[in-house]
Order: structure tokens, then sequence, then C-alpha cells
């Protein structure tokens, strides 16, 4: 960290502007000729053109050339001057006065004298400026350089003197394997999007400013992973009747003995909200499923059944069960199945159906049972009873109608 011409230059003006005169007996400089004086300095003698300089205890007059006067800079320094030029003194002069302690420099044509503390000395820091610097800075070897305690940076040594070159706020100072101590870019502790539960706490670490950052959960929270996030929910029981989807739809969350459990779908899935029911189902997808096909949802009894390419939850009666009744049929049966036909009456017919049986009017009103689809005798699809009307659901081309019980639907026909 090198100093600046313009900013030193500040400095030492306000310094000399309101330095005080310590120069206490200006008599002995002027008095104590050719013999011991005690303090330096430098001014005019009265009726000669020049001035009485103490330096190192000695006092000693200087004479002034022809072309040139005396000037009384301040109380404790004078100098020889032109006598015809507008100004005293150049515009860039500024040096270390031997002896003296201090520099001289030009402002605004003028000439200045700054004194430097007891502590201090003249010095040239850089491009010939000088300035009064401390004297534990001064008398280093050149190429020292070395990380200072307490502080981010480290001292060089730059024309015999110790400089101080500050780190930035991103970077610390390090000096490896001896070599030299240099500014470097500090290492995050981890990742951006780093977040972990941790083991034997109740909480997760997270990533904040590539640094290690602990979250604790309350005493009614836990911490459960979601993916690649960690979080602090509720400490409730979950169900195991309810899966729901996360916000980025990447996944969902599902009840499996009795702990929430995390299902990443694949690159090409999104996770699908049907009712209290989430799965993993493709993005672009195409025929979804065969018209009629289903299958029964575990804890959920019910089932979900293809229709118009789409799946439809079926839920099942308190009094019922979902059951597979072969791959892609499914349907709701009694808990506990009634009786089989025995007879019937004049008006009335036995009907079975499945595992249960009921009475149905002899008579063709209702026009059609709701718990019997048949196939046509194409197998090209099958009739079905819906709202008390009799519909016939056509299968695809690449379609047929299976008989399934009491039931039929359309299955792909390999």
């Amino acid at each position: 960290m090198l100093f600046h011409k313009s900013t030193l230059f500040s400095c030492v003006l306000a310094q000399a502007l309101i330095q005080k005169s310590v120069f206490a007996d200006e008599s002995k400089v002027q008095l104590q000729k050719n013999t011991d004086c005690l303090i330096p300095g430098r001014k005019c003698s009265a009726g000669k053109n020049g001035y009485d300089q103490c330096v190192d205890g000695k006092s000693k007059f200087v004479e002034c050339k022809s072309d040139q006067k005396c000037i009384i800079v301040n109380d404790y320094f004078s100098s020889c001057v032109s006598r015809d030029a507008k100004q005293e003194c150049k515009k860039d002069y500024d040096e270390c006065i031997d002896g003296l302690n201090g520099h001289a420099f030009c402002y605004n044509g003028k000439l200045s004298f700054l004194k430097c503390n007891t502590n201090q000395k003249c010095h040239v820091v850089s491009s010939g400026i000088p300035f009064c610097v401390n004297t534990d800075r001064l008398g280093c070897e050149k190429g020292y350089r070395k990380c200072v305690d307490g502080k981010n940076g480290y001292d060089h040594c730059y024309n015999g003197m110790l400089l101080f070159n500050e780190c930035s706020a991103d970077k610390i100072c390090t000096a490896i394997n001896g070599n030299p101590p240099e500014c470097t870019k500090i290492r995050p502790e981890c990742g951006e999007n780093y977040s972990k539960c941790i083991d034997g706490k109740n909480g997760y670490e997270n990533c904040v400013d590539g640094k290690l950052s602990f979250v604790e959960c309350t005493a009614d929270q836990k911490c459960v992973p979601f993916g690649t996030k960690a979080s602090c929910i509720i400490d409730e029981k979950c169900d195991e009747t309810i899966s729901t989807c996360n916000k980025e739809q990447t996944g969902f969350k599902e009840c499996v003995n009795k702990e929430y459990v995390f299902r990443k779908c694949s690159d090409t899935e999104q996770c699908v909200a049907d009712g209290k029911f989430a799965s993993c189902k493709p993005k672009n997808p195409g025929p979804v499923c065969d018209q009629g096909s289903g299958k029964c949802v575990p804890n959920q009894n019910g089932y979900q059944e293809c229709v118009n390419n789409d799946y439809v939850f079926r839920q099942c009666k308190d009094t019922e069960k979902c059951v597979d009744l072969r791959p892609f049929v499914a349907t709701c049966q009694p808990k506990n199945p009634g009786l089989v036909c025995d007879q019937g009456t004049d008006t009335e017919k036995c009907v079975n159906n499945g595992f249960f049986a009921s009475c149905k009017p002899k008579i063709s009103d209702p026009v059609c049972d709701e718990s019997i689809a048949t196939c046509n005798d194409e197998r090209t699809g099958f009739d079905e009873c819906v709202d008390s009307e009799l519909i016939f659901t056509e299968c695809t081309a690449e379609q047929k109608c299976v008989p399934f019980g009491t039931k039929a639907s359309c299955v792909r026909g390999d």
C-alpha cells in the first residue's frame, strides 16, 4: 500500500498550519554562534543576509547568495530565497532538511516547513516525497514481508520503511511453506445450496456466505430432509392415507412406518396430486392408461381407474374394501359378503352380483344395472349403466373388450 502524494500533502499541510511553536528560546540560535546550542533550527540573523543554524548541538551561520534574501518561514525555520522571483519556491519543491528532522515544501508559492514529532523522522517514502514517519517503522531490510498479528494484512519493506498492506474482506493474509505472505481468497467452508439434518441434534446445518450455520428446531419440531433441503416441521404423527407434492413438484412426501419419507421424481417426471394421493407422472406423457383399467391404492380404500386417458380415484364405501381382481382391474367389494340367490318372488328375481345378491324387479324398469358391464359381440366396446342409462363405451383401435366377472373393460390387444 503506497502513499499518494496528494493525500500526504494534505496531511502535511494540515500539520504545518496547526503546529504550535516549540522553539522556546529563539535567541540561542542567533547568539550562540560557533558554540554549543540546544534547540535545532534556523533563524535569520539580524543585520546580516543569512541565518544562524543549530544542527547536532552546534551553531553555524549560513550566508545567502547576493541574489537571495533570508526569510522567516516560522519560529524554527528560515531559508534563503530569490530576491526577484514572484514566488518564494517552485510548485513541486518538497525535501527533508538535514539536521532539523522535518521537511520544507511549497504551498501556493509560499515556503512552508513541517517539523516531525520526537518519535518520528523525516523520510522519503516514494517518488521522492518526504514524510514524517514513526521511527519504529524505519530501518527494515529490503525484501522483509510478514503477516501482522491482529490485523488482516502484512508489513513489507519499501525504501527502508515498513508499509502495511491490508487484505480485502474476502481475502486473508497467509504465508505457506516459507513463501512470502500474500492476500489469498478465503475458501468457503460449504457450497451455496448445502443443507443437512445433523444426527444427534434437533436441527440442520446450512451454508450462509460460505460458512456453516446451525439452525436448531424448537421443542415441538423435528428436522426433516426434503430432497436436497432440510427443514424444521411440526412433529406430528403422519397420516399413511395422505401424500403431498412439494412446491417444486419434483417429488412427494408420504408416510411410511409412521415417518415421513420424500420420494423424488426422475428428471422426466413431475409430481401430480389427485385428492389426497400424489405420484410421479411423465412430464410429456403418451397414452397414460387403458380405458377402464385400475389398481387399488394402498391405505386409501379405493382404486385409480382409467377414464378418458386419465386416472380417477374411486373411493370405496365404509362397508366395502378395494380388491384387485387381476392385473389392472380393481373394484370395491363388501367387507362381509351377503347371501347367494336362492329364489325370487312373483314380481322379482334374484340376481347374483359378485359376492352379494339382491332381488331385482322382473319388469325392465330400471333399464340397466349399474353393477354390470358387458362386452358387445365384436368385443369393440362394452355397455355399462350410468345414471340408469345404458351407455356404450367404445375401445380404441389397439384395444379389445375383455369381461372380468360382472365387469368389462378395454385393454390392449397385446
